[in-house]
């Protein structure tokens, strides 16, 4: 998939998740002004008794790798992401989620030729959610957040010259932030988020590569998305 192909792609995948809601949601009334919660009015973070306990997001972007791994793999294709949102406090929030990405490569090495990757990953997440209300009333509508966590990652490469598959599976840790944006108070939002992945493969350390001056294959992998989230 072309680089125009995937821009054209992620601007549809924003135009619907920012439509889909204020269609669906559009007959909710908007929430008082005197309810003396500082973010009532745009609905990013409710005291507790409102705010929703669950929620449901759908995302897409895509995944890069860093280090001597990222100068091998040169193609980044389409990320998919599907995770699940429990809300202990306005605050603070964990998400259950899982995700695949792809990326290829081509090579003379081990006569390997054109390498296709991919990388499942299921994983829980904690996320702190920042207040913008109180700094300026005009950003009510966004809060920025942090996350930490970890989960299992795989990666198989599929080699089509050579016609073999090479699958390894490792724990790793997850750092990254986002900023959540308001679409329909208390029920649709879009999240914007970066994370970075650190986790070390079988092959972290391998040589095989030393022949093009990639001494092994070190490391970490960077996701950038966007998602749909609506709460139950």
């Amino acid at each position: 998939m072309s680089r125009t192909r995937r821009s054209i792609s992620y601007c549809l995948f924003f135009q619907f998740a920012c439509l889909v809601p204020i269609l669906a949601f559009a007959d909710i009334p908007k929430e008082s002004p005197t309810t003396g919660h500082p973010a009532s009015n745009h609905g990013t973070l409710q005291s507790t008794a409102e705010a929703p306990k669950f929620g449901f997001s759908l995302g897409m972007g895509s995944q890069s790798a860093t280090g001597n791994r990222g100068s091998l793999w040169q193609t980044s294709f389409a990320m998919y992401e599907l995770k699940l949102h429990y809300w202990m406090t306005p605050h603070l929030a964990l998400e259950l989620g899982g995700s695949t990405a792809s990326n290829s490569y081509d090579t003379t090495v081990s006569n390997l030729g054109h390498v296709d990757t991919r990388m499942v990953h299921v994983g829980l997440n904690a996320k702190y959610y920042f207040e913008l209300q109180n700094i300026a009333s005009s950003l009510g509508f966004m809060s920025p957040y942090v996350l930490v966590g970890g989960g299992s990652f795989t990666k198989t490469e599929n080699s089509l010259a050579m016609q073999t598959q090479d699958s390894d599976s490792s724990l790793g840790v997850t750092v990254g932030a986002g900023l959540k944006f308001a679409v329909v108070p208390r029920r649709a939002f879009v999240e914007l988020e970066a994370k970075l992945n650190s986790v070390s493969f079988k092959d972290t350390n391998t040589t095989r590569y030393s022949a093009i001056g990639l001494s092994d294959m070190s490391g970490q992998f960077f996701n950038v998305t966007g998602s749909f989230l609506v709460t139950l």
